[in-house]
């Protein structure tokens, strides 16, 4: 069993998806992630999957003690609470799986096949984090919180309506006065997500005279959670920064590489510390380019180099 392996393992799912999951407790959460995660990502239709209940256990640092019985009834539970999405002019109510069998420790479990545009092959409206970024959470208010923002990664600034905010995360009814409300639910969750998550979360409160209407929420990358290639890739999208000049002036006067890709490959350079060995590598790319038969332009031949040597080479940092 190889537990990193199964932590790093992708959750992706729709959108659409995300207030059903507000209905689920902790290790409801935790055990839909699991086998979302074991889906086969390259396929047009579920397969039956089989894996370990011990795996599970390990995976979220739970006892070991009668975990298929914990894991029997929390498939029960699940198809308990279904599924609920619209699609096309219908309000659809799926239950989460339609097969489950267990054996010698080890289960075989299988997704509603009417839930496959909603997990297979998605291409918008979709969010995807992995088993690491949760794993730690305590409480299901801390993983219903996450899985509202996570969505907007890439957005960076979201507002919502407080009382679409509570419909998100299910939490209607609980604590009617806002202070008790933040200090009981927002705040909580969010030092964990800061903690132990993919993201880091601050909030502003959207007010009318003195009343709290709203919640402004800003969300950036954690950069303590990312991986090293995760890292490369903010660094080689982070081209507000001028790092080394003259390089990037030698990658457009020399070899035509574009004013923004320039900069990209002279902070990447920057980062992993490896100027020397870029700036030798620029003339032995236009000498190889020239004496090739390849299309495009020299710029661009340089530019895909050069990135490639600095994100998955020898040129990429260990730091």
């Amino acid at each position: 069993m190889n537990t990193e392996r199964d932590r790093n393992a992708l959750v992706v799912k729709s959108n659409a998806l995300v207030p059903s999951l507000a209905k689920l407790e902790l290790m409801e959460l935790r055990f839909l992630a699991y086998c979302i995660s074991k889906i086969e990502p390259h396929t047009d239709e579920f397969c039956t999957v089989t894996a370990k209940a011990s795996d599970v256990a390990k995976t979220f640092n739970i006892s070991p003690y009668n975990v298929y019985g914990l894991i029997k009834s929390i498939i029960i539970r699940l198809n308990s609470k279904p599924a609920e999405y619209q699609e096309e002019l219908y309000q659809c109510v799926s239950v989460w799986f339609t097969t489950f069998k267990y054996k010698d420790g080890e289960f075989i479990f299988k997704f509603n096949n009417d839930l496959i545009s909603h997990l297979l092959q998605l291409k918008d409206n979709f969010t995807t984090y992995r088993i690491r970024d949760v794993y730690q959470f305590k409480s299901a208010i801390t993983w219903h919180v996450y899985e509202v923002l996570r969505q907007y990664k890439n957005q960076k600034t979201v507002e919502f309506d407080l009382d679409r905010f509570r419909i998100l995360t299910d939490t209607i009814g609980q604590y009617s006065r806002f202070n008790n409300f933040k200090a009981r639910i927002i705040d909580g969750a969010i030092e964990d997500i800061n903690k132990y998550s993919d993201i880091e979360v601050q909030y502003d409160l959207i007010k009318r005279g003195a009343k709290v209407i709203g919640l402004r929420f800003h969300i950036i990358p954690n950069c303590n959670k990312l991986s090293a290639s995760e890292k490369i890739r903010l660094r080689f999208d982070n081209v507000t920064v001028n790092h080394l000049p003259e390089l990037a002036k030698k990658l457009r006067d020399e070899a035509r590489v574009g004013p923004k890709q320039a900069k990209q490959i002279a902070n990447l350079t920057y980062h992993n510390k490896c100027e020397d060995e870029v700036m030798n590598m620029i003339p032995i790319l236009i000498q190889r380019y020239n004496n090739s038969t390849k299309k495009g332009t020299i710029g661009g031949y340089v530019f895909q180099a050069l990135k490639n040597e600095l994100t998955t080479g020898k040129l990429i940092s260990n730091d």
